[in-house]
């Protein structure tokens, strides 16, 4: 007899098998006999109690038979070929009318599906037909207990401005060290270059195309039915602490809500974070299954320079070694000599035109000092979850919305206003609870998929939306990526709602926009520099058919 369970369309499959000496399955063959005597009968085995999932290689065997004669031994192997009665392997037991018991066993081999047969032989060496089952060896385990959910998001962080993704400077310590427990994703991107359709393309699970928040006029309260929501509808107690105005008209499904949106951007981050901090420590320890949600605003334009990071990086070897380029900025947001702290002035003395600087690197080591800082605040929060034994059994995830130009593609310091991977590209950390070592996943994903991931982990159906659950992709599980686009969108205001999209696929990225098609190679031209449209019309082709595929323009 065979059943099996399908838990979503998203999981795998657990198959568990109770065979008797009669059947023969999976090519394992019936039980073999000496004489007229009867092999042991009604051979069965289960793997960790029926489980789906174990994210450990040692697991736990309930294994038994029943036969007239005595069971002397049994065989547990990764093969379907039935042993010989004189083969290496069987396991003696102490001779009983049928057996009964549980035993260890280490599967072999990479993540994925592991399939364990098991025979028994009595005292006459007759061997039984096998039993068989069927538990998938994960790097990460669903667990429907329904761990605590902390989503922090920092707003305008790009992703190769961190060390942990190849950065020069110690941007980001804490996060850093958070990593050497977590699943990093090295390429992630953003369903949009700024914050209003980004938030609600994380948050809803959705193309930032299929969804209404594309322009800033539509920034009314949501009423659709976000992540927070799901969450709600599943016994989650949903806080939502925020310091950008946009996200605070995504505030559909909270029962908490914290405001840190005035104009002082950049210490309202220590502001949030001390509410978080002071409603963790309040937080009775009986009241578990929260999500809470935490938006930080830092690295976001202005820059500050008083933040207590920023003579780590001025005349650092980056800044010194880089090329200069001089930017013309508005008055909002330019860097003063007055706005400097004595000792950076005495590095770089006044500015040459006497009223702000105009030097790229000073504002490109103030956006990373505003990281820094934007990280110190991670830093405590992680610190008051492992003083509050939340650590351990939560999950932690950190993104960002979107990215910020330096001086690439001729735009300073500032973002929306393009879709390449100076503003696509974030940084995406998963660490799931008791999860102690890290893993890198290559892959290209979308910060889209980060609700169904939650909710899969969660043991909770996700709704029909674009994002797909990550764990079969962490899992080294047989995914279909061509059924994960990586697709992103803009509506441009200042051309009459233009519209331009890009999406990536096997090392290229094509952006279809107002200036025609945009062919890049972004294994050999990372920074987006060769327009190879006119030279690749083929792979030109070949992306704009699969992006039709899912998006009609």
């Amino acid at each position: 007899m065979a059943s099996t369970l399908k838990r979503s369309p998203a999981r795998l499959f657990l198959t568990f098998l109770t065979l008797t000496a009669a059947f023969a399955v999976n090519g394992c063959g019936g039980g073999t006999s000496s004489g007229d005597a009867v092999p042991p009968q009604n051979v069965s085995l289960s793997i960790n109690n029926g489980q789906a999932y174990t994210s450990s290689k040692t697991v736990s065997l309930n294994i038994g038979a029943t036969d007239n004669a005595a069971v002397n031994a049994y065989y547990i192997s990764e093969s379907p070929t039935a042993p010989a009665p004189d083969a290496a392997g069987w396991v003696d037991v102490t001779p009983s009318s049928g057996y009964n018991g549980t035993v260890s066993y280490e599967v072999s081999g990479n993540y994925g599906d592991k399939q364990l047969y098991l025979w028994f032989k009595d005292s006459s060496s007759n061997v039984s037909a096998a039993a068989s089952a069927v538990i998938n060896l994960a790097f990460v385990a669903p667990d429907v207990s329904s761990p605590n959910i902390i989503m922090i998001v920092v707003d305008t962080l790009r992703a190769d401005h961190l060390p942990l993704y190849g950065y020069s400077r110690d941007t980001a310590p804490n996060i850093s060290v958070l990593a050497g427990s977590s699943v990093v994703f090295e390429n992630a991107y953003s369903a949009a270059p700024w914050t209003l359709p980004s938030f609600a393309s994380m948050l809803l699970g959705k193309l930032a195309y299929n969804h209404d928040y594309n322009v800033a006029a539509n920034a009314g309260v949501a009423t659709e039915k976000m992540l927070p929501g799901l969450l709600q509808d599943n016994g989650y107690h949903t806080v939502s602490v925020q310091t950008n105005s946009f996200v605070i008209n995504l505030h559909n499904g909270f029962d908490e809500k914290a405001d840190f949106t005035d104009d002082n951007i950049g210490f309202n981050d220590s502001a949030a974070v001390n509410y978080t901090i002071n409603y963790l420590n309040n937080l009775s320890l009986a009241r578990r299954k929260f999500f809470l949600f935490i938006g930080l605003i830092s690295p976001h334009w202005p820059y500050k320079t008083n933040n207590g990071f920023l003579s780590n990086f001025v005349m650092d070897p980056l800044y010194v070694s880089s090329n200069q380029s001089l930017v013309t900025l508005g008055s909002d947001g330019a860097i003063t000599y007055d706005a400097l702290p004595s000792d950076i002035q005495a590095r770089i003395g006044p500015p040459s035109n006497g009223q702000y600087y105009m030097d790229s690197r000073l504002y490109v080591a103030a956006y990373d000092s505003e990281i820094r800082y934007a990280d110190e605040q991670i830093g405590r929060l992680i610190s008051t979850l492992k003083n509050r034994n939340m650590y351990d059994d939560s999950i932690i995830i950190i993104t960002s919305d979107h990215g910020e130009n330096m001086v690439e593609h001729d735009t300073y310091f500032t973002h929306g206003n393009n879709l390449y991977n100076s503003l696509l590209h974030v940084p995406l950390l998963i660490k799931f609870p008791g999860q102690t070592s890290t893993k890198t996943v290559t892959n290209d994903v979308r910060t889209i998929d980060i609700l169904p991931t939650a909710l899969d982990y969660a043991g909770i159906d996700a709704p029909d939306i674009d994002g797909k659950s990550l764990l079969p992709v962490i899992n080294d599980g047989n995914v279909d990526f061509a059924e994960r686009p990586v697709i992103s969108y803009r509506v441009d205001l200042a051309a009459q709602g233009a519209r331009s999209v890009s999406v990536v696929r096997d090392g290229y990225k094509l952006i279809k926009g107002a200036i025609g098609n945009e062919l890049y190679n972004l294994t050999a031209d990372k920074d987006e520099i060769s327009n190879l449209s006119a030279s690749e019309t083929e792979k030109v082709n070949d992306l704009d058919e699969y992006l039709l595929q899912f998006y009609a323009y």
